[in-house]
């Protein structure tokens, strides 16, 4: 209503995930409302009205990840003390988004690149975020221009600088092995999905290039397993994912060994329990 003022009071949030999905922060937990004139009110106005306070986000808010690895920290940290506080080379830039204040958010991963048709150092950044579920997902528009007000404060003056949402591929493959007789087949695979989970639960980078050869080694050290016969790489086009623009012979290297990354791609294993499948002979 007009000649109203509206108070608003925001309270820190103590989860570890400040995420939500869009639609997904619908509940009040704590509203004040003064009516000036109550004696010309009728008794039932006021709880009317409270009622009918509703809150909700028509857009996901991402802008929180979950805590780096080890590994994460230790690459970080050595980029961060090579970086000085100034972005001059990639490495710089990546350095300075991970360092970004917790008020500007935080992006789960970064890429930067040359544009080749460019000739006045501009620079192309890919960025990727993490929904509540811990999912890959394209950045906010608000967390874009926190990472470009930051870094505007510790590149190169000559450096122009634009910011693209990292594109998803999710993917997934099935494996065959050979189990030793005295083993139980079914024991074996599932030690053998164990395993796969454990090294392949951290999110992969922008551009990194998804290796079957490790997938081997990692199969093949499990106890029970023989020998791995083949591992078939595959794009996951199901509803709720992401689908690519390219098939997975596109993606494949000459020898096979690999499936390629474009520079802003991004591969992520969505669901393990379904993205990957063995089997035993």
């Amino acid at each position: 209503p007009s000649n109203t003022t509206l108070t608003v009071l925001f309270y820190e949030n103590e989860s570890d995930s400040v995420n939500v999905s869009a639609g997904g922060l619908s509940g009040v937990g704590f509203s004040r409302m003064t009516f000036p004139l109550q004696t010309s009110l009728t008794i039932n106005s006021q709880p009317a009205v409270r009622s009918s306070l509703e809150v909700s986000n028509e857009e996901a808010i991402v802008g929180n990840t979950s805590l780096p690895t080890t590994e994460e920290i230790r690459y970080r940290s050595y980029a961060a003390k090579a970086a000085q506080m100034r972005a001059v080379t990639r490495n710089d830039y990546e350095a300075m988004l991970y360092m970004m204040p917790p008020s500007y958010g935080a992006v789960k991963r970064a890429s930067i690149v040359n544009d080749p048709s460019s000739t006045n150092r501009r620079l192309s950044l890919y960025l990727i975020s993490e929904d509540e579920n811990g999912f890959l997902v394209a950045p906010s528009a608000t967390l874009k221009e926190n990472a470009k007000a930051w870094l505007n404060k510790n590149k190169m003056l000559n450096d122009n600088i634009d910011i693209y949402n990292a594109v998803i591929s999710n993917i997934g493959f099935t494996y065959e092995i050979i189990v030793h007789p005295t083993k139980d087949k079914l024991q074996v695979l599932n030690q053998v999905n164990l395993e796969l989970r454990r090294n392949l639960q951290d999110k992969m980078y922008i551009g990194e290039p998804f290796y079957l050869t490790n997938i081997y080694n990692i199969i093949n050290k499990v106890d029970g397993v023989v020998d791995t016969t083949k591992v078939t790489p595959q794009l996951i086009e199901e509803d709720g994912y992401n689908i690519a623009s390219v098939t997975i012979e596109e993606m494949k290297s000459a020898d096979g060994t690999y499936l390629r990354a474009p520079r802003n791609v991004i591969f992520e294993i969505k669901n393990f329990d379904q993205d990957i499948r063995g089997t035993a002979v």
